[in-house]
C-alpha cells in the first residue's frame, strides 16, 4: 500500500538514479581522454579529430584512450617503464623509455598563421597492428624513423591486451614483452617517458614507472555517488514541483527525457557532432547535456502555462510565468560558455518571445487578436533564434555560403556550389583556400604543374605551402625546373580536368603531376559532381543555393535529420568518371606537348579501396605515350604511419618521401634524391 501510494516519487527517485549512472559514465569518458596522473597529455598532430578515422576500438570508460597521433609524456624521468596496452586492427603504437617533448611554436606569415604541433623525438618502441603486424624499434626524429641498432625480438602484437616493460640501461634501453627481449643502442635516456598513438584509438589500461602505478581510469565511488544523488535530486525535484502546486503525472511525463541519456550513450559522440557540425558540443556530454536541457525546457515550459493561468491577464504571477523562459535562455547561454554577447542577447530574447507565446495561448480565450498576436510572436522567436546562430559558432559552421573556412571541430568547409562559382570565375588566388588555385610568374624554365587536392596544396594542417610536395620537389631539382603547385583542398579530377583545359595555354606546362583518388572516390555528394555542375550551369536546373538554404535553423534541421537517418549519399567522382576527367587533363597536356605523371593518393593505413583507381591510372599510362604511372602508396605506406598526419595528409617526411618518388622519375635516377 505504501509502495502504491508513493510510486510516482519511487519512479522520480529510479529515473534520477538512472540518470546518475549515466552522467558517471560520462564524467568517466571525459577523464579517459585526459592523461593519468604525473603523466601530460599533448594535442593531436591535426587541428581535428574525425570519428571515422578512430579504427574499431570503441570508447571506453576503463581505460585511457589515445588517437590521431595524440601522446602523453611522463612529468619526471624513469628507469623502469611498463604498460598494458590495446591496439585495433590497423593500428599502432609508440612507446618511448625516454622521449624529449618540445613545446608547439606558432608559424606566421604575411597572409596565414599555424600551429606546428611537435611530437615526441627518441628511441621508440613501435607496436603495428597493420601492415602484416610488428614489434620492433626506431630512432624518431621530427616525423622520420630512422634505424636504431637492437638485437632480439618481441611478439607481433596479435592478441589484446598486450604487455610490455622497458628498463633503461647504459646506452640504451631493453624490452620485455612474452618472455621475448629487445635490447637496444640508444643515446640519452635522462628524459620522461611517453606514449603515442597512431591514427586509430588506442586503449591504455595500466602504466607502471619506477615512480608509482596507475590503474586505469573509472571508480566505483564516482559511480556510486552519482547515481546516489541523481536518485535523491530526482526525488527532490518531484516533491518540490508537486508543492509549487504542479501536477504529478505531468512532473513525472516532463521527467522522462532524461532517459533518453540512455540510447545516446551508446551513440558515437564525435560522429553525431560531426554530422550536427556543433563543434561546441563534447563528444563525452552530449547524451547528457541534451536530455537535460530536454527535460528542464518542457519543466519550465510546464511551470510557465501553470503560473500564466489566473483572474487577471498581468498578475505577478502570470508574469513569472513570461519571465521564466528568458531566464532559463539566459542561464542556458551562460552555462554552454556563450562569449558573444549577441548570442546571449538574442538567445534570450528567444526565450522572452517564447514565454508571451506561451502566456497568450494559455489565455487565448481573453487575448484580443489571439491568432495574430501568436504569428508575431512565433515569428520573433524564429528570427531571434536565427539571428543568435548567426553570431555562434556552431551557426558559422551551417552556413551554406561564403570561402572555405576554419572549423576546431569540423576543419576546413566549403559548399560544393562556392567551388563550382570559383572555376568559372577562373581567378587565381593569394592562397589555395580561396576555392582556387594559386597565380604563378611567367618564367623562361621548364615548368612543372602539380594538380591536386589538399594533400598537394591547402591542407588544413598547414598554412605554408613551402612544406608541400611540390616545393620539395623544386629543393630537388635544384631550381632547374619551375614548379607550381596548383593543389586546392577539396578538389577532385572533375575540378582538376575544369580547370587544367581552361588554363593550360596560360599554365604552358613541360610536365602536369596529378595526384589524386581520396576526394574522387571517399568523398559523399547528393550526387555526382559532373551531375551537379551540369544542374547548377547557367541554363540548368539550378541556378544556385535557394533562399532557404541561407537560413541557418533549416540548415541546422538538414543536419539533424540527417544526423538521425544518416544518408549514404553519391560518390562524387565515380570511378568511370575520374576516367573521363584524367583522359581531358592528358589530352589538354598533348595539345602542349607536355608530359603527364599520374599518382594514385596514399591512404593510411591501407590504401586497399584505391586499388581500382591505382590500375585505372596504370592503363591509361599505357594507353598514351605523354603518360607515366609512379607508384606512391606502396612507397609511402611501406615507411609507416610517420608518413601521415590523418588517413591521407601528409607528415613533412611524406611530402618529402613523394617529392622524392617524382624527382627520381624525372630525372630518371636510380640514386635517392631524398
Amino acid at each position: 500500500m505504501a509502495i502504491k501510494k508513493h510510486r510516482g516519487l519511487l519512479l522520480a527517485v529510479i529515473i534520477g538514479a538512472i540518470f546518475g549512472l549515466l552522467t558517471s559514465h560520462g564524467v568517466s569518458l571525459a577523464e579517459s581522454n585526459r592523461a593519468p596522473d604525473g603523466w601530460t597529455k599533448g594535442e593531436a598532430s591535426v587541428p581535428f579529430r574525425r570519428a571515422d578515422l578512430m579504427g574499431n576500438l570503441p570508447e571506453s570508460s576503463t581505460a585511457w584512450s589515445l588517437d590521431h597521433f595524440q601522446a602523453i609524456s611522463g612529468e619526471t624521468p624513469t628507469d623502469q617503464f611498463s604498460l598494458t596496452i590495446t591496439l585495433p586492427e590497423g593500428g599502432e603504437a609508440r612507446i618511448f623509455p625516454s622521449a624529449v617533448t618540445p613545446r608547439q611554436h606558432r608559424r606566421q606569415n604575411d597572409l596565414h598563421s599555424t600551429v606546428a604541433k611537435i611530437e615526441p623525438n627518441g628511441a621508440a618502441i613501435i607496436l603495428r597492428r597493420s601492415l602484416g603486424g610488428s614489434a620492433d624499434a626506431s630512432l624518431i626524429v621530427g616525423q622520420n624513423e630512422l634505424e636504431l641498432g637492437c638485437s632480439g625480438s618481441l611478439p607481433t602484437p596479435t592478441d589484446n591486451p598486450y604487455t610490455i616493460s622497458t628498463v633503461v640501461t647504459p646506452g640504451g634501453f631493453t624490452a620485455t614483452s612474452g618472455g621475448e627481449t629487445l635490447s637496444c643502442q640508444a643515446d640519452d635516456m635522462s628524459n620522461p617517458p611517453a606514449i603515442q598513438a597512431g591514427l586509430h584509438r588506442v586503449h591504455i589500461s595500466e602504466i607502471v614507472t619506477a615512480n608509482g602505478s596507475q590503474s586505469a581510469p573509472g571508480s566505483l565511488f564516482v559511480i556510486c555517488l552519482l547515481t546516489l544523488l541523481g536518485g535523491i535530486l530526482g526525488g527532490l525535484a518531484l516533491l518540490l514541483e508537486r508543492r509549487s502546486g504542479a501536477h504529478k503525472t505531468i512532473c513525472l511525463l516532463t521527467s522522462h527525457p532524461l532517459l533518453l541519456a540512455w540510447p545516446l550513450s551508446e551513440m558515437n559522440g564525435l560522429a553525431l557532432i560531426e554530422q550536427l557540425r556543433a563543434p561546441l558540443m563534447s563528444p563525452y556530454s552530449f547524451f547528457i547535456t541534451g536530455p537535460l536541457t530536454i527535460t528542464i525546457f518542457l519543466k519550465v515550459i510546464h511551470h510557465s502555462v501553470r503560473l500564466s493561468r489566473g483572474n487577471q491577464l498581468l498578475s505577478r504571477k502570470s508574469i513569472a510565468g513570461i519571465l521564466l523562459l528568458p531566464v532559463l535562455a539566459i542561464f542556458w547561454a551562460i552555462a554552454v560558455g556563450v562569449s558573444h554577447p549577441g548570442v546571449f542577447a538574442y538567445t534570450a530574447l528567444f526565450g522572452l518571445a517564447l514565454g508571451g507565446l506561451v502566456w497568450v495561448n494559455t489565455n487565448n480565450k481573453r487575448v484580443r487578436y489571439f491568432n495574430g498576436v501568436s504569428v508575431v510572436l512565433f515569428t520573433l522567436s524564429m528570427i531571434f533564434t536565427e539571428t543568435a546562430l548567426r553570431f555562434s559558432e556552431t551557426g558559422t559552421s551551417w552556413s551554406p555560403r561564403g570561402q572555405m573556412s576554419f572549423d576546431e571541430s569540423l576543419g576546413w568547409t566549403r559548399s560544393t556550389l562556392s567551388d563550382f562559382e570559383a572555376l568559372d570565375r577562373g581567378e587565381h588566388t593569394d592562397y589555395p583556400s580561396e576555392g582556387y588555385p594559386i597565380g604563378f610568374e611567367e618564367t623562361d624554365k621548364r615548368r612543372v604543374v602539380c594538380l591536386g587536392s589538399s594533400a598537394t596544396g591547402g591542407a588544413f594542417q598547414n598554412d605554408d605551402l613551402d612544406d608541400f610536395y611540390p616545393a620539395r620537389l623544386s629543393e630537388l631539382l635544384g631550381g632547374e625546373l619551375d614548379v607550381i603547385n596548383q593543389g586546392v583542398g577539396g578538389w577532385t579530377t572533375f575540378h582538376m580536368a575544369h580547370y587544367f583545359e581552361s588554363k593550360a595555354s596560360e599554365l604552358s606546362p613541360d610536365i602536369v603531376t596529378v595526384y589524386a583518388g581520396h576526394n574522387d572516390l571517399l568523398t559523399k555528394s547528393a550526387a555526382p559532381y559532373r551531375d551537379l555542375y551540369s544542374a547548377w550551369s547557367p541554363g540548368g536546373d539550378v541556378a544556385g543555393p535557394s533562399p532557404l538554404d541561407s537560413l541557418l535553423l533549416y540548415q541546422g534541421l538538414r543536419f539533424v535529420v540527417g544526423a538521425i537517418i544518416s544518408p549514404e549519399g553519391a560518390i562524387a567522382v565515380p570511378l568511370a568518371h575520374a576516367k573521363d576527367n584524367l583522359v581531358r587533363i592528358i589530352e589538354a597536356a598533348e595539345e602542349q606537348d607536355s608530359d603527364v605523371i599520374l599518382m594514385t593518393e596514399a591512404i593510411s593505413p591501407d590504401s586497399g579501396p584505391m586499388e581500382g583507381y591505382s590500375r585505372m591510372m596504370i592503363d591509361l599510362a599505357n594507353s598514351y605515350e605523354n603518360t607515366s604511372y609512379v607508384e606512391i602508396p606502396a612507397v609511402v605506406l611501406a615507411r609507416g604511419s610517420s608518413m601521415f598526419l590523418d588517413d591521407v595528409h601528409l607528415t613533412d617526411a611524406g611530402h618529402r618521401t613523394v617529392a622524392g618518388e617524382i624527382a627520381n622519375h624525372i630525372t630518371g635516377s636510380t640514386d635517392s634524391l631524398r
